[in-house]
C-alpha cells in the first residue's frame, strides 16, 4: 500500500470522492425505484396493460427492482475500486501518465 490511511488524516480525499461516488449511486437507485410505482400514475394506460393476467405494474416492480440494484452495485464497487486505486497512484503518477 503506497499510502498509509490514518483516521482523520490522509485517506479524507479517499473518502471525499468514494462518498461522492456513492451519493451519487444512491441517488440513480433512489430515481429509478421511485419512478416504478410513480409510471402508472403518469401514464394510467401502463395501470390497464395486463402481462399473464396481473397489472402490469406489478410484475415490474417484482422484476425490474433485482437488475437494477445489481447493476447498480457492481457499477458503485468497480468506480470504488478505481478511486481507490487512483488515490494510491498517487498524482505524480496521473502527471506522468497524462505526458505523452
Amino acid at each position: 500500500m503506497a499510502r498509509r490511511a490514518e483516521p482523520g488524516g490522509a485517506a479524507r480525499p479517499l473518502i471525499r470522492a468514494q462518498r461522492r461516488a456513492a451519493l451519487r449511486t444512491a441517488a440513480f437507485v433512489l430515481a429509478v425505484l421511485a419512478a416504478l410505482p410513480v409510471a402508472p400514475a403518469l401514464a394510467p394506460v401502463l395501470g390497464h396493460v395486463r402481462a399473464c393476467g396481473v397489472p402490469l405494474p406489478w410484475p415490474l416492480l417484482a422484476v425490474a427492482v433485482q437488475p437494477v440494484l445489481i447493476a447498480a452495485a457492481v457499477r458503485q464497487a468497480r468506480r470504488a475500486e478505481r478511486i481507490e486505486r487512483e488515490y494510491l497512484r498517487g498524482p505524480a503518477a496521473d502527471d506522468a501518465t497524462a505526458r505523452p
